[in-house]
This record gives structure tokens, C-alpha cells and sequence, in this order.
């Protein structure tokens, strides 16, 4: 998996001398020209500035997006860099395992068309577009009668 960082997770990652946690957690970590000039920056601490100029191999540095694309004042360039990298979460990044616990905790995982009831798998129908978070709706198992939430896809 690849995840997308700013320089202060990496930054005190490498402080703590716990940086070699990243490539057993993803294969790849992907930052932005600036996070990287950020890091090798001439007031940062030099076991930062060593660590960036030896770049590992699991990190990948690419260039820059433009910024006016997403106008967040309170964020520095890095942050920004990074977020523009970064895609929108999607349901189609839950695991196997998280749709089975979803269904355990009698939530219905998302998927494409009505979902069917975690309890007992038969049809549904909706009872409202929205449940408790708008992520999810509420339906109602046309078997059992009882209802419950099913996450949308997106």
C-alpha cells in the first residue's frame, strides 16, 4: 500500500529513531518535492537532513501539484503538497475483514446495488437515504422486518 505524508509525522519519526517502521507498514511513502525540501531544510535537525539526503528506497518523491488548487491558509506548503496528493477515501478500501465485522456489528458493508441484511442476508428496502452518519443509509430487511444501516459506496 501506498500512503501520502507531510514532513512533521516523517520529520519526528526520524527523531525518535522510529522512521524504520514505515516500510514494514507501506511499501511505498510517497511525498512531495516540497515535504521533501522542507525536511532537507538548512534549520532542520541534521539527523532530518542526513536522513532525506540518503533518501530510502521506499520513499518517492514526486513534484509539486499547484497549490491554488486547494486553498487552505492554515496549512504550510507541505501540508497542502501532500493533501493534494493524497486521493479521497473510498469504500472500496475496506478489507475483507472489515466487511465481516461490519456485518457482525449488524452494519452492511457497502457494495454496488440494495445491500441485503448482515443478520440473515435477504433483500432490503429503504427506508431513508441518510442513517446516523451520512456515509450510511437506513433500510429495513424485508424478511425479518427489522431495520438497519447499510454503508453507501463512494
Amino acid at each position: 500500500m501506498r500512503v501520502v505524508a507531510d514532513a512533521g509525522p516523517l520529520h519526528y519519526l526520524i527523531l525518535t529513531c522510529e522512521i524504520s517502521l514505515l516500510p514494514h507498514l507501506f511499501e511505498t511513502v510517497v511525498v512531495p518535492e516540497t515535504v521533501r525540501s522542507e525536511l532537507a531544510h538548512a534549520r532542520a535537525p541534521s539527523l532530518v537532513r542526513d536522513w532525506v539526503a540518503s533518501r530510502p528506497p521506499w520513499l518517492d518523491v514526486v513534484p509539486t501539484l499547484p497549490l491554488e488548487t486547494l486553498p487552505l491558509p492554515a496549512l504550510d506548503d507541505g501540508e497542502r503538497a501532500a493533501l493534494a496528493l493524497a486521493p479521497a477515501w473510498t469504500t472500496d478500501w475496506l478489507t475483507p475483514t472489515a466487511h465481516r465485522k461490519l456485518a457482525e456489528a449488524g452494519i452492511a458493508p457497502p457494495r454496488r446495488g440494495p445491500p441485503a441484511c448482515p443478520r440473515c442476508g435477504a433483500a432490503s428496502e429503504t427506508i431513508s437515504e441518510f442513517g446516523a452518519t451520512a456515509c450510511k443509509a437506513l433500510h429495513r430487511c424485508l424478511s425479518r422486518r427489522e431495520p438497519f444501516e447499510a454503508f453507501k459506496c463512494h
